[in-house]
């Protein structure tokens, strides 16, 4: 309008604006654009005479602000399990002081001991943690306290373990990893109380689903979320057409439904319905209510929670149990240990089972191989690195009585419900191919 143009409104047509979706978050460079954006707008409009103090308190929250998202990033990184790591040595020194005071009347520990010992226990502490889960949902401090008792029986664990010359006190470790549990759940509880991360927790958020489609799409979408093995949480249908038996209620009467039942998740179908119509819906919907969308002819139900996500989706593959990131990580831990015990037991499986599987085990130890693998590489299935074994117990590239659908059906069924002892009993069984070139 200030250079002579004119903006024309036209309400034919119906959008909503994802704020900041282009955008990759979390990165202190979006931080840093989002609220200079915002300070722009505030000096452009807000400027000079009575406004000035008006201005100023706004510029204030917005660096307030900015300071806050970009705090948020760095604890959403790789900053959680550093503060979790200045906890637990914090906690060592603070029980070490009063454990000096109180029960040793004053005479301390060796320095040099306390100097190495407390470093090594509190990476120990990190690395137990890590391994029981606590950062696949790092901001539930139920999650965290579990995983944090798990750590601190590790950590005795390898005290026990420790030469008679190197043990300086069960106490100081008990107490410390006791007090760093506390800590660490009153930190998270804390994260989630000032809103500066967010708990999408799997379990809650699909307490109930409702789908709204016909009967063909729900049937679709059922299935669809059968093969995901989510299916239980379907509540039932909202009828979009004439055909309404076998229904919780029609789309006009969605409102008062969502207001008597505690439904977290609803499935827009996209067929009978426009999207020009779901929209409308969608812009009457109760805040806590999760959007998920299937399209017509198509096998995938996609959907967003958060502003800081990518979103999630299910698809006709389904759900594979090696895709988590838990499961990918027992499975290298299994590699790696399965690796040293062959390398530092050498002179014996040379004889045993021959020389090739030590070869074999420093290529798992350095990560150029996991002991198991496909027989047949897809990109349906979750990433693995070449794997020595097939899935079906032979060396890769090596001459099986499977023929391919087959062995593509036993790496479907290995992904879909993979557990790391599966690995172990493969590897024992096979133990003789693994040492020769068969």
């Amino acid at each position: 309008q200030q250079t002579g143009f004119k903006n024309y409104y036209f309400s034919g047509s119906t959008i909503i604006h994802f704020k900041g979706e282009s955008t990759k978050k979390g990165s202190l460079n979006y931080v840093k654009m989002f609220y200079q954006a915002m300070s722009i707008f505030v000096k452009k409009h807000y400027g000079g005479g009575k406004a000035s103090l008006f201005g100023f308190l706004i510029q204030l929250a917005i660096w307030l602000r900015a300071s806050l998202s970009a705090f948020k990033g760095v604890v959403q990184k790789a900053g959680l399990p550093l503060v979790d790591a200045l906890v637990i040595y914090g906690s060592f020194q603070l029980v070490n002081i009063f454990w000096v005071k109180l029960v040793r009347q004053g005479q301390p520990f060796i320095a040099s001991m306390v100097n190495i010992a407390f470093p090594v226990f509190t990476m120990l502490f990190v690395f137990a943690a890590y391994m029981a889960g606590m950062y696949d949902r790092k901001y539930k401090p139920s999650q965290a306290f579990y995983a944090a008792l798990l750590a601190i029986v590790v950590m005795l664990a390898g005290y026990s373990l420790l030469p008679e010359n190197f043990r300086f006190s069960r106490g100081v470790i008990l107490f410390s990893g006791v007090l760093a549990t506390l800590l660490i759940v009153l930190f998270r509880w804390l994260l989630l109380r000032l809103n500066v991360v967010d708990d999408h927790e799997e379990e809650t958020k699909h307490e109930q689903s409702l789908i709204i489609g016909t009967l063909a799409e729900f049937e679709q979408v059922s299935k669809l979320l059968a093969k995901a093995g989510v299916e239980k949480r379907i509540l039932g249908r909202i009828a979009v057409n004439d055909y309404k038996e076998n229904t919780l209620a029609s789309l006009e009467n969605l409102d008062e439904l969502l207001k008597s039942l505690r439904i977290r998740e609803v499935i827009f179908c996209e067929g009978h319905l426009s999207y020009k119509t779901i929209i409308s819906q969608i812009q009457h919907l109760p805040g806590h209510i999760n959007v998920r969308f299937h399209s017509k002819n198509t096998l995938s139900i996609v959907g967003s929670d958060s502003k800081d996500g990518l979103g999630e989706s299910v698809s006709h593959d389904g759900f594979y149990e090696l895709g988590l990131p838990v499961q990918k990580r027992r499975k290298r831990i299994i590699d790696i240990t399965m690796a040293l015990v062959i390398i530092a037991t050498f002179p014996l499986h040379a004889i045993l089972s021959g020389p090739q599987i030590i070869y074999r085990a420093v290529l798992v130890l350095i990560g150029k191989n996991t002991w198991i693998g496909y027989a047949h590489h897809t990109n349906k299935l979750p990433h693995l690195r070449p794997g020595l074994l097939a899935t079906n117990g032979y060396l890769i590239n090596a001459q099986s009585p499977f023929k391919e659908a087959s062995q593509i059906k036993i790496d479907e069924w290995y992904a879909r419900n993979y557990h790391w002892v599966q690995d172990v009993k493969l590897v024992i069984s096979n133990y003789k191919k693994l040492g020769s070139n068969k």
